[in-house]
């Protein structure tokens, strides 16, 4: 049996590079963060549509039909799914660093800004979950929605990070959620000081 890891996580990577340099939106926002002018609000569109860039390149190069006996057997998972979650983490907590970066100077706060932690506890947990059933199509949905939201949670950890960090600085942070559309009874919950 032939291994099919390495030419799988090239076609995936390649895939998530061109959707990547075409992606305007992404574009508009690193030229934000460039300019010292993006918020933690962009910084978590930034995540959240590198995750879905992400999700797509692996939903549009992995099917039962190209995997083993239509499984995604664990070491397939793993060296396929750690590098590409890891380069996400790389480029949203980079922004994320940045962001609160330009956010400390604009305030004068003379912090450096601290960099989220890689949360590995996630990206095993997906890795041992898509391994985890008789065939691929019964856990394929793993590539949608959970990506996104574990790139989604570098911005949020990044920002928990930095608040930690200004608390123990003796600072006194604050986070601000608003609600601009009709939201989900859990994000409503959270809205607030």
């Amino acid at each position: 049996m032939d291994d099919i890891a390495p030419a799988l996580l090239e076609k995936i990577r390649s895939a998530f590079k061109r959707l990547y340099d075409a992606d305007s939106r992404i574009k508009s926002l690193l030229s934000k963060v460039s300019k010292g002018t993006a918020t933690y609000q962009e910084s978590l569109k930034y995540a959240q549509i590198t995750g879905e860039l992400l999700s797509k390149a692996l939903q549009g190069n992995i099917s039962s039909s190209i995997l083993p006996d239509g499984k995604m057997y664990f070491n397939i998972a793993q060296r396929i799914l750690q590098p590409t979650l890891k380069n996400n983490y790389d480029l949203v907590s980079d922004v994320a660093q940045n962001v609160q970066q330009s956010l400390n100077d604009a305030a004068g706060i003379g912090l450096k800004a601290q960099k989220a932690v890689l949360n590995q506890d996630k990206i095993d947990g997906i890795i041992n979950r898509i391994s985890s059933e008789g065939t691929f199509d019964d856990v394929s949905w793993i590539l949608g929605e959970p990506v996104t939201n574990f790139t989604m949670s570098v911005a949020d950890d990044t920002l928990k990070k930095n608040i930690e960090f200004q608390g123990k600085a003796g600072m006194a942070p604050k986070i601000v959620r608003k609600s601009a559309f009709k939201c989900c009874d859990w994000c409503a919950s959270v809205v607030g000081t």
